[in-house]
């Protein structure tokens, strides 16, 4: 059985907004993409659960929120295998995501003001290369003209016109 984020947010009260952090930090509860949508496995998402919130203790139950409210300097410790939300999750799975990841750095879309701040290009020159056929490959998405980060240092790196990169992202990395 498949959990959609709003079934996840139901179920295990955590907001879609949180689940999709998660996604784009590659933490929490692995989940697929379907057709378009997002889903969770339920054992998955279950099991995943269970190491970052294990169940409380009966008696902690039965109390008012206010006196089950840890003090801050008798902090519980996290149980096994739980950890915070901040750190990034190590997988024990063949790199499953950092394939994916360098993957879609090297095919992060840019726009061409990026261009400009980190080659200093201006955005002028860039569409006078694009109508002269000429410059880095680019595509256009509806009406918005956007360069693949990998493709525009391919083009940098065999490209006759001197073009230094300024301080700022790396492109690719």
């Amino acid at each position: 059985m498949f959990y959609t984020p709003e079934d996840v947010e139901n179920e295990y009260d955590v907001q879609t907004k949180t689940l999709a952090n998660w996604r784009a930090n590659l933490i929490g509860p692995d989940c697929i993409k379907w057709k378009g949508r997002i889903l969770y496995h339920s054992q998955e998402i279950e099991e995943w659960f269970e190491t970052q919130n294990p169940d409380p203790k009966p008696d902690e139950e039965s109390k008012p929120e206010s006196e089950t409210q840890p003090e801050p300097e008798n902090e519980p410790e996290l149980s096994k295998g739980a950890k915070p939300h901040t750190e990034a999750k190590t997988d024990t799975k063949p790199d499953k995501y950092s394939e994916a990841a360098k993957e879609l750095l090297e095919n992060r879309l840019l726009i061409p003001q990026d261009l400009e701040r980190e080659y200093g290009i201006s955005t002028k020159t860039l569409a006078n290369w694009r109508s002269q056929g000429k410059g880095p490959p680019y595509f256009k998405l509806g009406n918005a003209v956007r360069y693949r980060g990998g493709e525009v240092n391919k083009w940098i790196a065999g490209s006759k016109v001197k073009i230094y990169k300024k301080k700022g992202l790396d492109l690719t990395a």
